[in-house]
């Protein structure tokens, strides 16, 4: 990054401090990971595997979150007094040294990229469309993802009514049947065979109360995974609600949370 560097172009010694101080936070980072504690962002990274400039982009537009004088600074460097928050311009200009990086880059600003395909980040007018006039707008945290990097427990409020995490117990006769059913080993054998980062999709069906949910349980508890269910009868009867984006956040807070969703219509 290079933001003190644009406010001081001449100024070579101080972007040198800057990277100096990078790679001692890199270090710490290192050994902090290595000492097996957890660390938000990096576990962020790792669930949704972002790259180092996504991780920079992430921070960027945390810091007016942490501190409200970063708005008075954004707003200098974008010449806007109004936008306090940073934008795709921004972020290409303060993480890019080139203009090879910055084509490279742009690829991760995308509206189809992962940083706002999991809604991370939010554009202020979610009707731009095209990458030009998009790159001038206003970008945010979301607001889920700001308390999951701070640490401050709670759950999304736009899926809340949608999802439990209710501890549900199985009987001693669902256990007799799944484990007849050979449902137990599912996911560890699966889990073995496939990367760690790839994503688990089961689909049981068959006709109503034959155990497809206990099966899910259990599977999940056998791998040591918690639950959280996904009503889907009530997303539809909410029809203010965008099915899509409620799914998509739901299974975006399984994933914050290492849990499972099961998506099931009660």
């Amino acid at each position: 990054m290079k933001i003190l560097s644009l406010i001081h172009p001449e100024s070579n010694e101080i972007e040198n401090e800057f990277q100096e101080m990078k790679k001692k936070i890199t270090q710490k980072v290192m050994e902090t990971l290595d000492r097996k504690q957890y660390l938000s962002l990096a576990y962020l990274s790792k669930v949704f595997n972002l790259t180092q400039f996504e991780k920079d982009a992430i921070i960027i537009c945390l810091a007016p979150e942490i501190e409200k004088k970063y708005g008075k600074i954004f707003a200098y460097l974008n010449d806007d007094i109004t936008k306090k928050h940073a934008t795709i311009e921004l972020i290409l200009s303060l993480t890019c040294h080139t203009r090879e990086e910055r084509f490279q880059a742009m690829q991760y600003l995308t509206r189809q990229s992962r940083l706002f395909k999991y809604e991370i980040l939010q554009m202020e007018d979610e009707k731009q469309e095209d990458f030009e006039s998009a790159q001038h707008q206003p970008v945010k945290l979301d607001e889920r993802i700001v308390n999951f990097l701070l640490e401050i427990h709670g759950q999304d409020k736009e899926i809340v009514s949608f999802i439990d995490f209710s501890k549900l117990e199985l009987e001693d006769e669902d256990l007799v049947f799944c484990n007849q059913a050979n449902l137990n080993n599912i996911i560890p054998n699966y889990l073995k065979k496939e990367s760690a980062n790839n994503r688990i999709l089961l689909n049981l069906h068959g006709p109503q109360g034959c155990g497809q949910r206990d099966a899910s349980i259990l599977m999940c508890k056998n791998s040591g995974l918690e639950v959280v269910f996904l009503d889907l009868a009530e997303i539809f009867a909410q029809k203010q609600a965008s099915f899509e984006r409620i799914c998509g956040k739901a299974f975006r807070e399984a994933s914050l949370l290492g849990c499972c969703c099961i998506s099931c219509k009660y």
